[in-house]
């Protein structure tokens, strides 16, 4: 008996938990994924799919592709709250400047390569349905698609400007050597901010990308709900 009460107030303690998560992710643009990053996975979150499909590997890829994005709204939360520090001009601003600019820097770099990571799978597990599940992918990232590697996938063509920005902030991020220096934030709320010299052919006149966050999250949020109706399309042949 002990043991069954015990588990009955872990099971109320965890529903109160996710429902106190709900409110808090209420106030960010987060990324709805079906789910909290704390609330556990259950099968309404990912796309319908075939048996053979359901029995492969390719609801496992999709359902870790899900967890992922648990991190990516968690780093969103970080993001947004270390820019009202910031913006507000917090009195632990003042003594640590240089701390929390480069934290709210390195918070959207990650941010941007876990939706760039997203996007490459979905890619990759959309050429392999397409492709009657051939193992070996001839598309498999953003730049591979938007450079039409394969001129017969145009599943994803309305989106190609998105993936082209994605691309090139992500790029900013990793190769981009006038990013390095990089202290602007939003003045009204938090922006995606990169100094992108493309292959570094001009470090002293890059071009500035910027996007409000909640603007560029909202945009991921078309793209994610597609491309999981597209996956059930091409798995079970209807859409959801």
């Amino acid at each position: 008996m002990e043991n069954k009460e015990e588990l009955n107030n872990l099971g109320i303690s965890y529903l109160s938990e996710i429902e106190k998560e709900k409110r808090t992710l209420s106030n960010y643009p987060i990324i709805d994924t079906g789910k909290t990053p704390k609330e556990n996975l259950n099968v309404n979150c990912l796309p319908l799919l075939s048996e053979d499909d359901q029995n492969s590997d390719l609801s496992l890829m999709y359902g870790s592709l899900l967890l992922t994005l648990d991190s990516t709204n968690e780093l969103i939360v970080d993001y947004c709250d270390t820019w009202k520090l910031i913006a507000r001009e917090n009195s632990m601003v003042m003594i640590y400047n240089t701390y929390y600019y480069r934290k709210e820097f390195t918070i959207g770099a990650y941010i941007i390569a876990d939706i760039r990571y997203f996007i490459d799978m979905i890619i990759s597990l959309t050429w392999y349905l397409k492709n009657s599940r051939k193992c070996k992918l001839a598309v498999s990232s953003i730049g591979e698609y938007v450079n039409k590697k394969d001129r017969k996938f145009d599943d994803y063509d309305q989106f190609i400007p998105f993936m082209k920005k994605t691309n090139d902030i992500s790029n900013a991020y990793k190769h981009s050597v006038p990013n390095t220096i990089r202290n602007l934030i939003g003045k009204n709320e938090p922006c995606i901010f990169a100094k992108y010299s493309k292959k570094n052919k001009d470090i002293f006149h890059p071009v500035l990308i910027e996007i409000a966050l909640s603007e560029y999250i909202n945009q991921f949020q078309e793209f994610f709900d597609y491309s999981k109706c597209k996956i059930s399309e091409l798995s079970i042949g209807t859409t959801e």
